[in-house]
């Protein structure tokens, strides 16, 4: 693990295990993780340039990313207003985690993305 940088671990662990490098990419890249990473773990810099999504990657990464904030630690269903507030209350409101989930959400939310099953998502 480097700085124990979610995103990260979850790509070295599914590749060590031979996953499809796509799925390895994605887990990678999901929620905007790149840019996080720039802010708090930069070593990975070289890592993300080396595994970097195709045009179609990056449409699944946001479907994954909106998943990812539509669901909270438990699995159970959440606005992304009450996953930004967990965000918050697990690492604090002045973390760049917190912040960059802000950005996160931001751009789920303009994306026009938030269709599931026929059904909109709420806000």
């Amino acid at each position: 693990q480097i700085a124990h940088f979610h995103a990260y671990d979850g790509f070295t662990y599914l590749r060590a295990n031979d996953w499809n490098p796509q799925i390895c990419r994605l887990v990678l890249h999901h929620s905007f993780s790149q840019e996080l990473s720039e802010l708090i773990c930069k070593e990975l810099k070289s890592i993300y340039k080396a595994n970097p999504l195709t045009e179609r990657e990056q449409e699944l990464n946001l479907i994954l990313t909106i998943a990812d904030f539509k669901a909270d630690g438990e699995g159970n269903a959440v606005s992304f207003d009450e996953r930004l507030e967990d965000i918050k209350n697990r690492h604090g409101e002045a973390n760049p985690i917190y912040t960059h989930a802000l950005e996160v959400v931001k751009k789920c939310r303009e994306s026009g993305a938030l269709v599931h099953g026929g059904r909109i998502w709420k806000n």
